[in-house]
């Protein structure tokens, strides 16, 4: 299993995938705040220290497996 993150980790589609899911969230996030269900401002700041902590973990995660 390690070896497979290894692999998808080295290979930039990885980066790839993970830029568009974070590209995802955000779309999501503003199609939500569009609809007016929640305060727009609210929503984002509720919203970026959880893509923070994604982007966080994505960067350790890639730090660990390389060693």
């Amino acid at each position: 299993m390690k070896n497979y993150l290894k692999n998808m980790m080295n290979d930039n589609g990885f980066m790839a995938m993970a830029f568009a899911v974070v590209l995802v969230a955000l779309m999501s996030v503003v199609a939500i705040a569009r609809l007016g269900v929640i305060d727009t401002q609210l929503l984002i700041w509720a919203g970026l220290p959880v893509l923070l902590k994604v982007v966080l973990v994505l960067i350790l995660l890639e730090f660990v497996l390389l060693w």
